[in-house]
This record gives structure tokens, sequence and C-alpha cells, in this order.
């Protein structure tokens, strides 16, 4: 049935991104996904872990973008692992500078859950201060994109 095997491990460092990084994996190596003719029968439902470790979640998934740049630029930098958000973002800070996020990029991954970001005290201030950290078009999209998301969040979904 299959010509060629190839599998792709999850990684434990990018945990609960690891799936995220099978996927950016696959396409890094180029390699063919095909569907499967069988009709899945059973399948398994569990309780998501991802609302619980969604700021952690954000920003591991940011760790594999810059990690894939980093294989791209053929740089080598040791892949640590960190499971709080301050070690991720200490982690950042050891990145070369080509490859290192922008404070606006940690910001929209970081709070990939909205409603988290409105818990946090004075959100709309730390919005407006990051207006001063745009370096590029990109942070200028994602920004955009963040702008979006929370006053969208903020004026929609949260009428009692």
């Amino acid at each position: 049935m299959f010509k060629k095997k190839k599998f792709l491990y999850l990684k434990k460092v990018f945990y609960p991104a690891d799936d995220y990084y099978c996927w950016s994996n696959i396409i890094y190596n180029n390699l063919n996904l095909t569907n499967i003719p069988d009709i899945l029968q059973n399948y398994r439902v569990h309780k998501s872990e991802s609302v619980m470790n969604s700021r952690v979640q954000g920003l591991k998934t940011l760790m594999i973008q810059k990690f894939f740049l980093l294989k791209k630029k053929s740089l080598n930098i040791n892949i640590e692992c960190y499971n709080s958000i301050n070690g991720i973002k200490s982690y950042f800070n050891k990145l070369p500078n080509c490859v290192k996020p922008s404070l606006i990029e940690i910001l929209y991954y970081e709070f990939n859950d909205t409603n988290e970001f409105l818990r946090e005290k004075k959100w709309l201030i730390r919005i407006f201060k990051h207006l001063f950290f745009v370096k590029s078009i990109n942070d200028i999209i994602l920004l955009y994109r963040f702008f979006e998301r929370v006053f969208y969040c903020y004026f929609f979904m949260n009428k009692s």
C-alpha cells in the first residue's frame, strides 16, 4: 500500500504545540500526504489541555516557527525544554537577531486566547504601548489582527 514510509515524531520539547511541529516538519521536508481510503470507525475524545496551556502553546508555536527559520538559514542553536512563559521568553532572547521574535509577535502568539488577555489588568494600555515597538510590516499585520481579535471579543463576545 505505501511505497515509502516516513515517520515524523512529535518532540516533547515543543509540547503542547508538538502537533504543529509535526506538520511544520512535513512541510519543511516536502513530504507527500495522501488520504487513506478507509473510513474512520472509532475515535477518542479527550479533555482539551489547549485551554489550560493556551499561552504556553502559543509561545511554543512561535518557537517552532523560529526553529524552522533557523534550520532554513542553516543556523544551529540548542533547543531547550521550557514549560513556563518566562522560560520560553528567555529562550527567545538567546536567539540570533535575524530570527529573534519581536515583542508584537510574542504578544500575538502568547495571547491566542483573547479572553485571557482581556482578564489582564490594563490590557488596553498594554496594546497601545505595543504601537511603539513596531519594527516591520509583519508587526503591523500581527498588531492589526490582534486589535481585531481583542476588540471583537470585547465588544461582541462579552455581552451579557
